[in-house]
């Protein structure tokens, strides 16, 4: 079809703006309905919101032999919402924020504290993730090790 198969978005998307999924219609709508059904049963029976989009992935290596791992920076709570397509062609479906707050991964920031002796900065209410992306880039600077990086 085409289509760019890489991680990272395009740097202008469609108005609205619209991601492209590579997967069969069906196996969208099954996967798509069994994680809004989750995140909803969590809600309801918890109160605690289990679906999050994340924003900057930290990325590091343990050692030297070992693989790399990330972890994303920062995570914002959502919902996922669905209605029919039109023309009858399977569903359509947004993800919204929930309204809770743009929060900054508490246990990224304490593994790199414990592990490796870095101060992640929290994300201060005034900071985008652009900046906050920033800051985290500044924290990890003096790794003389260079075995973290931001993705």
């Amino acid at each position: 079809m085409g289509w760019e198969t890489g991680f990272e978005l395009p740097a202008t998307l469609d108005r609205p703006a619209r991601l492209r999924v590579l997967a069969y219609q069906d196996d969208l709508d099954r996967a798509a309905k069994k994680i809004g059904s989750t995140a909803r049963t969590s809600i309801e029976e918890t109160g605690a919101n289990v679906l999050h989009l994340c924003f900057g992935f930290l990325e590091w290596t343990e050692s030297d032999s070992s693989n790399t791992t990330q972890a994303p920076l920062l995570i914002m709570p959502v919902i996922l919402e669905r209605e029919k397509a039109p023309q009858n062609r399977g569903w359509v479906y947004q993800v919204q924020h929930s309204g809770e707050d743009l929060t900054t991964n508490l246990s990224l920031v304490e593994k790199m504290r414990r592990d490796f002796g870095v101060a992640i900065p929290h994300l201060r209410e005034d900071e985008t993730p652009s900046s906050y992306a920033d800051a985290v880039r500044e924290a990890i600077a003096n790794d003389r090790a260079g075995r973290l990086g931001i993705t």
